[in-house]
């Protein structure tokens, strides 16, 4: 059995309904607990064997990079894809290119 060792989440939206809130910081840099919701997430996938993260951003995207860099602040590698223009629902996803390990 293959072990998952990477993640891929999804950063790239408005947030619109969480109104004001998302005017400043982008939706998963929201504040939950003195850390942005974001660090929450990536800290239990560390926890849990994933050390590869690739994040999808786009909307208020430099605030997500300035913060995390490249992730080894976390124990983590942190790979970014822009989202130039918004592609809709899991649109950012088409982005991705993928390796085949067959």
């Amino acid at each position: 059995m293959k072990l998952i060792t990477q993640a891929v989440i999804l950063c790239g939206g408005l947030g619109t309904r969480l109104g004001n809130i998302t005017k400043v910081v982008p939706k998963p840099m929201v504040d939950v607990k003195g850390k942005p919701f974001l660090e929450h997430i990536i800290i239990q996938l560390k926890k849990n064997g994933i050390k590869e993260i690739l994040l999808l951003v786009g909307y208020k995207s430099q605030i997500i990079k300035n913060y995390f860099k490249d992730g080894k602040k976390l124990g983590v590698n942190i790979i970014y894809t822009n989202e130039k223009k918004p592609l809709g629902t899991c649109g950012a996803l088409s982005l991705i290119k993928i390796k085949s390990s067959a």
